[in-house]
């Protein structure tokens, strides 16, 4: 990324201000808090010591105060700049992978050259994004190579976060009512990141909108936002998670082959589940089973998911009301029962399933006995080891997504993901963590759906581009995956997007608006155009060609902010493979 901006002397600051009416001393006290460590572990990437700033001012602090906003062209026009390069904040939570072994480390030294990375530090999570506890900053082209907030920079331009309606009316095929945004106030809807995981993460799930609203009114202090956070997340490397409950059928196969766990949890609450096995068999629908999703498959994209067998005379809505009538409380009896378990009676049985599984031959362990060898090595004596014999356990190849909504448990164990969510930290948890945990909201919020995870099938959008659509407004995601000499084109969003590079280099050029949106359905694509571009190719600040603009240099860790309408073209030298990941809302254009 192009190097920090150089400090703004007292004199540049009130000559800034002079003539950037719409900046006020908000702003500045913003970048101000946003440039000190806070105590929630964000490191603000653009933080540098500062000589000569007047008396009572952060000595910390190296951002000006919000400039004018962003002239209002209109759409059509191509001769603003549409593509701006972000810092972005890293989270250095203790499961996190240590110094250069973490993808978040590399991908944050990239994006900050000033960021040393310790060997020793956990690197957990990089943030791209407006949330307030790790929020982006954008660098400006101005004369003076500010940076302002995203959040401000969104707020004071509103025109570049979404296309007015004149702008999609003027595309050659209507495509019914303009898109708008889908959430109040100036900030993204969603929350792009990316986690490198080493050890587990709790065992938790995420509030709806209506429970997030409760939670964060009544206990502010541990949920800092009164949004719900359903999520995807896309491996890149292989990704191990739990999320789900087990069939009905495979919990109690788990319960049978494990007397510990049902010493905890009661032989009544055995026989209750037992029962509601049976009376739920024949209003199962038969769903196919891996690689088959919930909703969606993985595996060749675009693949169309079969229909589901469903007993006679039901519609699949009341199949499975009347299965979950009979499934729901007897999960949530086994769940509740392990997870309000008395400490000392958990304890005594987790050193008795070590002994068993220590004692076992190798040969004859089953995966789900490694796994919770494994995170009692991790969490010794920590009750959430249990749930992996009522969890799902999968591991996703790299490109390979899953959804989860509100209200489903899952922890994330191990690798390397790219994952893009409602804007919001909110977090219940109750097990396989030392934080604060709320089991019983945990345990009253569940909607114990049994059953496979929801595997999301992407769609091919053009050679080498796959699209991740969720059942949530708030977030879709495009993958490029693009093996040069290649070009491929990224058609426009009517709303923001955030573009990042995983791996590889290459370069972003920019389309001017009125190319974005002619003929979209039929630009988008992948070319063999000759793109060899030895020794990187474009260089930031460089003229494209016909109809192009601005071409920035691309590497792993650069991440851009794309205003709402901007078509990109992908560029790869020979020789080099570029995975690009790009977030946006969802929209009718998808």
């Amino acid at each position: 990324m192009p190097p920090h901006p150089p400090v703004l002397s007292d004199q540049q600051i009130k000559g800034l201000a002079a003539h950037a009416p719409l900046a006020s001393p908000a702003s500045l006290s913003a970048a101000q808090s946003w440039a000190t460590v806070g105590e929630n572990g964000a490191l603000p990437l653009a933080a540098a010591p500062v000589d000569g700033l007047a008396e009572g001012v952060e000595r910390q602090v190296n951002l000006s105060p919000v400039p004018a906003a962003f002239p209002a062209l209109p759409f059509r026009s191509g001769s603003a700049n549409r593509l701006f390069p972000l810092r972005c904040s890293v989270q250095t939570y203790d499961w996190g992978k240590f110094g250069a072994d973490s993808l978040v480390a590399k991908l944050a030294a990239n994006n900050d050259t000033d960021l040393h990375v310790d060997p020793k530090s956990p690197y957990a999570e990089l943030w791209m994004g407006t949330h307030p506890s790790g929020p982006s900053m954008v660098m400006l082209d101005s004369p003076w190579r500010i940076i302002t907030p995203l959040y401000d920079w969104l707020k004071l331009n509103p025109s570049m976060r979404a296309l007015p309606a004149t702008a999609t009316a003027a595309r050659a095929e209507p495509v019914g009512t303009p898109p708008a945004s889908s959430t109040s106030g100036h900030g993204l809807p969603f929350l792009l990141k990316v986690l490198s995981v080493r050890t587990a993460l709790s065992i938790q799930a995420h509030p709806n909108k209506k429970l997030a609203e409760q939670l964060h009114n009544n206990d502010p202090e541990h949920y800092k936002d009164d949004n719900h956070k359903p999520e995807m997340t896309i491996a890149v490397t292989p990704f191990e998670a739990l999320c789900s409950f087990q069939k009905i059928n495979s919990v109690l196969e788990n319960l049978r082959a494990c007397p510990e766990l049902v010493a905890i949890v009661g032989e009544d609450s055995v026989s209750m589940l037992s029962a509601a096995a049976e009376k739920a068999a024949p209003l199962t629908p038969a769903w196919p089973v891996r690689p088959w999703g919930r909703r969606g498959a993985i595996g060749k994209p675009g693949t169309p998911r079969p229909e589901p067998e469903l007993p006679d005379g039901l519609t699949m809505k009341e199949a499975r009301a009347a299965r979950s009538a009979h499934v729901v409380p007897a999960l949530q009896r086994v769940f509740r029962r392990l997870m309000t378990a008395d400490s000392n009676i958990v304890t005594t049985q987790l050193d008795m399933l070590m002994h068993r599984i220590r004692s076992t031959s190798p040969m004859l362990l089953s995966p789900i006995d490694e796994l919770a060898h494994r995170l009692h090595d991790q969490y010794p004596k920590d009750t959430g080891v249990f749930c992996v014999y009522l969890l799902n356990y999968l591991v996703l190849e790299p490109g390979e997504a899953l959804f989860c909504n509100a209200n489903e448990p899952h922890a994330y164990l191990f690798g390397d993901c790219v994952e893009c969510m409602a804007t919001s930290d909110n977090v219940v948890r109750a097990g396989l963590t030392g934080k604060f945990k709320d089991v019983d909201v945990l345990c009253d919020m569940l909607t114990y759906d049994d059953g496979p995870p929801f595997l999301v099938a992407p769609s091919v959008l053009a050679d080498g581009v796959l699209r991740y659509i969720t059942p949530v407004p708030e977030f879709l995601v495009d993958r490029a995956e693009v093996v040069g000499p290649c070009s491929t084109l990224l058609p426009p969003s009517p709303f923001v997007s955030l573009l990042l590079v995983i791996d590889g280099r290459g370069t972003l050029e920019e389309l001017h608006p009125s190319a974005s949106i002619t003929n979209l359905h039929s630009t988008h694509g992948s070319h063999n155009d000759g793109a060899d571009t030895k020794g990187g190719g474009g260089v930031r600040g460089t003229e494209g060609g016909a109809g192009a603009g601005l071409v920035h240099e691309l590497r792993s860790g650069y991440v851009f902010m794309a205003c709402a309408g901007t078509a990109v073209r992908l560029r790869v030298p020979r020789g080099e493979r570029l995975l690009v990941f790009r977030a946006t809302e969802k929209h009718e254009l998808q």
